[in-house]
Formats: C-alpha cells, structure tokens, sequence
C-alpha cells in the first residue's frame, strides 16, 4: 500500500492518510526521513486509542501514532476533505472493503474528485482497492471511478499472506511510469523486482470492461461487492 506511491511521489514533505487507524501503513510512512507533517483521518475513536495503548499493538505499529509529526482527527474523511488544506504530496487511502452502503459511499467519484483537488501536481494517491481475484468487478470499478475524477490510474496487485491476492491503484495528475524505484527505506514486503506488481491476471483483466462509475447518486459498489463475494 505504502511503498510504491512513496517511491513515486517527488516529495514526502506532507501526507494524509484516510483510515489507517491501526498505525500499521503511518508506520511504514515515518520511515522516511523528510516527512514533515500528517494528517491521519480516522473516523473511530476507539480503534486509535487501542493502537496507541495496547501493548501488542504499539510493538506493531512502532509507536507511529504518538509521533510528534502526526495530527490524528476523529472525523468522516468525507468531510475533512472538504476544508482549505495545503496540497499533500501522498495521499493514502486505506478503507474497508464496501461491504455496505455507507462504506460504498467512501469509494466515489465525489470524494476522488476532491482528493484530486488537494494532492500536489507532482504527487501520488494510492487506494486498497480489494482482492482482483474474489471481487474483480470492484476491483476494476474503484480504478474507473477515480479515473473519472479526473486522474490518471495505474493499478496494480500483490500476494498479501492471509489475504491472498490484493489490488491497488496508484492515481497522479501526471502519467505513472510502471517503474517503481527501488524501495529507499528499511522494509520486508516487496521484492527487489517490482515489475511484476503490474502484470494483473489475464482472467482478471478480461473483466475491466464491466467496471462502472461509483457515485454518492448512484451507489454501486456495495451492491457489486455483495454479488462477487457470495460467488464464493
């Protein structure tokens, strides 16, 4: 989730992550040195505090959420976005799969549209988009959505242990080169190659063409989501 768009943005100075409340992605994100500012935006209070007072998972996230150059807001990332803000130059999107309505109501093109509004001309977005393989449709929709907010997309899929295959994608206002530079901090999840993170399965990417645009007016994706994952 972390790397790649870290890697690809020109700077690293100011981050918003959007959920995340475990610590787990800010963790990997304090490892670069020239982070100056965070915004974390997590809507439940009650998962912050375990992770910044359980013992087990302060070992986890390294303490990332006590750190000095993060701001934590208890609030709907729908509406954080929404005030004057500085541009950021990532932006990480780390929700939960839209297993419902109000879930699905963060993975539209209205919220991709005003994320675009606060990322710099030279920095990355990157989004949990999913497993490609038991939700290909979502998958593939989520991309198209904020494709049609107005950035350009690259996607991209790895072998998570206990999740399987997961997709992401990568947004900018700028095209992506499908390079990754190599990783330049201390890190266990990716190999040395990294080209293979954008070769996705020929049985997944024959199902692109079924991809549909996410809207608050139009709410999809929970509704696909339910459909492909009671398949299996």
């Amino acid at each position: 989730l972390v790397f790649p768009a870290m890697e690809m943005a020109s700077d690293h100075e100011r981050v918003l992550i959007l959920g995340g409340g475990d610590g787990l992605a800010l963790r990997e994100v304090l490892k670069y040195p020239n982070v100056k500012h965070v915004d974390l935006v997590d809507i439940d209070p009650q998962v912050i505090t375990l992770a910044k007072t359980n013992p087990k998972l302060i070992t986890q996230n390294n303490r990332s959420l006590l750190d000095e150059r993060v701001n934590i807001h208890f609030e709907d990332a729908k509406k954080f976005i929404l005030r004057e803000l500085q541009p950021y130059n990532v932006i990480i999107i780390d929700f939960p799969d839209p297993v419902d309505p109000v879930i699905s109501s963060l993975y539209t093109n209205e919220l991709f549209s005003q994320t675009a509004k606060i990322l710099s001309k030279q920095g990355v977005l990157v989004c949990q988009s999913n497993s490609p393989e038991d939700t290909p449709t979502v998958f593939w929709s989520i991309g198209k959505t904020i494709n049609m907010a107005g950035l350009n997309t690259l996607e991209y899929n790895v072998i998570v242990p206990s999740f399987g295959l997961w997709g992401f994608h990568l947004a900018s206002h700028f095209k992506l080169p499908r390079i990754i530079p190599s990783i330049s901090v201390q890190h266990q999840a990716l190999t040395s190659d990294m080209s293979n993170l954008f070769t996705i399965p020929s049985s997944i990417k024959e199902q692109r063409g079924k991809a549909v645009m996410n809207s608050i007016k139009n709410l999809n994706l929970h509704k696909l989501y339910k459909n492909e994952i009671e398949k299996w």
